[in-house]
């Protein structure tokens, strides 16, 4: 078994049975909150790294603010107006971030940065703790589809790209990635959906 892949596996072994743990026993909707807000906040020591930092305590000082916003949502009533221009806003954003992908490195200039980056990771990590815990809100079920369309894209794309790949997907942003491993991802991530849904028809 080649590295990458072992490390792979190793990663999902551990981390699988805690991630099904969170979401089906929990004890009550505030323990899967902590634990969707300590994702983010690994995530948001991740991103400093993104930004170019390199002092720890700067680092765990951004965490520490993206933890402190997700618990400023929580003081507030999350109506539904609000959680439209949440999630309006978070769709807004991923549109313009698609047009900064595609343009890169031509336009690195005006947002590769550290203050623009401390921003947009803002727009990304609050959205995305609140997403994972409405939707956890809304029944464990649809919080584990969605995360088996990203696990079956992530693994259709990997082993497709392996055995498969061919042409560069966009060399400029990730150089790895392949056309036929994107392919490999979409492909597995269709029939995962049409097997949920055929098996959802069945109840």
């Amino acid at each position: 078994m080649k590295p990458e892949l072992k490390q792979r596996v190793i990663t999902a072994l551990v981390l699988v049975p805690l991630v099904v743990w969170c979401i089906f026993l929990a004890p009550d909707a505030w323990a899967f909150r902590a634990f969707a807000a300590a994702i983010v906040g690994v995530a948001a020591w991740e991103w400093t790294a993104m930004m170019g930092w390199r002092s720890p305590p700067a680092r765990v000082g951004y965490a520490v603010l993206v933890l402190a916003l997700l618990g400023l949502l929580l003081a507030f009533p999350l109506t539904q107006p609000f959680m439209l221009l949440v999630f309006g806003s978070a769709v807004l954003f991923w549109l313009v971030a698609h047009r900064l992908v595609r343009a890169y490195p031509d336009n690195a200039d005006g947002w590769a940065n550290p203050p623009v980056l401390f921003a947009l990771g803002l727009l990304l990590l609050v959205p995305a703790w609140l997403g994972l815990t409405q939707l956890h809100a809304q029944g464990a079920g649809w919080l584990m589809y969605l995360l088996l369309l990203v696990w079956g894209a992530d693994t259709g794309a990997y082993f497709a790209g392996r055995a498969l790949g061919r042409n560069k997907l966009a060399p400029a942003v990730s150089p790895g990635k392949t056309v036929e491993g994107f392919l490999g991802g979409l492909a597995l991530t269709m029939a995962l959906a049409v097997a949920v849904a055929l098996w959802r028809g069945l109840d």
